[in-house]
């Protein structure tokens, strides 16, 4: 007999992910800091145009930079 019970995730899987970002004055001089947030913007679009049942996605934001680690 058929069980979907056997197909299915019960529970998503989490997978965590940890973005280091630099928010140095160096990357503010330069306006790489744009293209830093123009990059994570798109990564967090693409995450959830991706969505699954059977994992999560945990980010977690790390900037690092003048005002030390956040």
């Amino acid at each position: 007999m058929f069980d979907p019970k056997k197909f299915t995730v019960a529970k998503a899987r989490p997978i965590p992910l940890y973005l280091l970002l630099d928010t140095s004055f160096s990357m503010k001089e330069s306006n790489n800091i744009g293209a830093l947030n123009t990059a994570v913007r798109t990564m967090l679009a693409a995450f959830e145009g991706e969505q699954q049942r059977e994992t999560r996605i945990d980010v977690t934001p790390i900037s690092f930079g003048h005002n030390g680690v956040q």
